[in-house]
């Protein structure tokens, strides 16, 4: 699967400790499911190149904030209100409907009330929602330079084949923007249609 050579399906759990420490570090709590995830499953194995450990989360938001207060005297808090709302989410609705070729809405990256969780690859990564409107949601965003967010809803995170690939099936949409678990379910979706369709090739 794509990215798998980074977390190698390997899952580590994470106590309650760990979390409250996280949540001390972050001025909040995390979404519940997001939680739950990481207390029985753990971070690791996931979409791209796996979800994020919580310090590790932590750090390169910590990282960027620094740099986005020194560079343009913008403080980031965790603990404040994500900036996106319905209307929004309503605008990026409608350029899809249009076949924008700008479909996203801008924003900072980072931003207020939301934990990057996992890198797609080169300057994307999927950011977790943990206040405002779309908490415990799951949006992209591609930073292409100084901070400038293009945020989009998660999409359902590739598996091993792209729609280039004859054996390629699609599958439906997530919800716009999708939950944690309805995203990383998405996934686990999309690589087990993924595996049966080579299965499938190979057996011929």
């Amino acid at each position: 699967m794509l990215g798998a050579h980074a977390h190698r399906y390997q899952c580590t759990l994470v106590s309650e400790s760990e979390i409250a420490t996280c949540e001390q570090q972050l001025g909040c709590a995390l979404p519940e499911d997001f939680r739950r995830f990481l207390m029985e499953v753990g971070h690791g194995t996931g979409p791209y190149y796996g979800v994020w450990g919580l310090q590790p989360s932590v750090q390169w938001l910590q990282h960027l904030a620094a740099e986005l207060a020194t560079e343009e005297k913008i403080e980031i808090k965790p603990s404040q209100p994500f900036p996106l709302t319905g209307e929004d989410l309503r605008d990026i609705e409608r350029k899809v409907r249009e076949q924008s070729q700008h479909p996203w809405t801008g924003a900072k990256y980072p931003n207020h009330g939301s934990l990057p969780i996992c890198h797609q690859g080169c300057i994307f990564w999927s950011v977790l929602v943990l206040q405002g409107e779309f908490a415990g949601k799951v949006w992209d965003v591609c930073n292409p330079a100084a901070h400038r967010g293009q945020w989009y809803p998660a999409r359902r995170p590739p598996g091993s084949m792209m729609m280039r690939d004859p054996a390629w099936k699609a599958l439906p949409p997530l919800p716009r923007p999708p939950t944690f678990v309805e995203w990383y379910s998405g996934w686990i979706e999309r690589c087990l249609t993924d595996l049966a369709a080579r299965r499938k090739l190979r057996s011929r």
